[in-house]
This record gives structure tokens, C-alpha cells and sequence, in this order.
């Protein structure tokens, strides 16, 4: 993507090396280190109680969701991920028979 004053537009010219290179690269997991900030575009931010709202469901069908969040932090966990191999809730992480608990387990499960 290219930006031209206001304007972003798709570009075929290779990225310089200096914006896009091994050097940026790196574990997912370094993405939420040092206070990260979360940019976002055109998304739609829901609260969970509104993905919950039965008079709202055919707003949201056919849709992807990203749940924010562990099972005690948002409503909407119980609704869409109760029979998920993966649970997560404070302090806890479950996959499938191994179960991890601490508070530092985005550390313990990601190499």
C-alpha cells in the first residue's frame, strides 16, 4: 500500500528494505511487548453483550469474530467458544489434557 496525501492505494513496487525486511520480523508474542498500542481500521467493535443481543443476531451472521479477551472477561466466551479444545480464563490456559497456569503463560505457550 501506498499513501498519497490522504489516500491509500495498492502498489506493485517492491517495499524498500528499510520498511519491510527480516529485521522487522519476530515472534508474534513481541507484538505485546512495551505497552503495545492497538491500531484499527475499518472494524466494527462490538461489545459483548451486543453479540449476545438475540435482535441483533442477523448482524452479525456470516461474519468472522475475534474474541477479545479470556473466558471471565467476556460474555460472549460461554456462547462461542464453551466446547473449544482451548480455554483460557485468568491465571489459566487449557489445550486439550495440558493445562498451564501463572500469570506469564502467553510465554510458556508460544516458543
Amino acid at each position: 500500500m501506498v499513501r498519497k496525501g490522504s489516500t491509500w492505494s495498492a502498489s506493485s513496487e517492491t517495499p524498500s528494505s528499510t520498511l519491510k525486511g527480516p529485521h522487522r520480523y519476530g515472534p508474534f508474542k513481541e507484538a505485546f511487548r512495551d505497552r503495545f498500542v492497538l491500531v484499527y481500521g475499518s472494524v466494527d467493535l462490538v461489545a459483548d453483550s451486543a453479540l449476545l443481543d438475540p435482535a441483533r443476531k442477523v448482524e452479525f451472521q456470516d461474519r468472522g469474530v475475534i474474541v477479545y479477551g479470556h473466558a471471565e472477561s467476556n460474555a460472549a466466551w460461554l456462547a462461542l467458544l464453551a466446547d473449544s479444545p482451548v480455554q483460557i480464563r485468568r491465571g489459566s490456559v487449557r489445550i486439550g489434557q495440558r493445562e498451564l497456569s501463572g500469570d506469564d503463560l502467553a510465554y510458556q505457550i508460544l516458543p
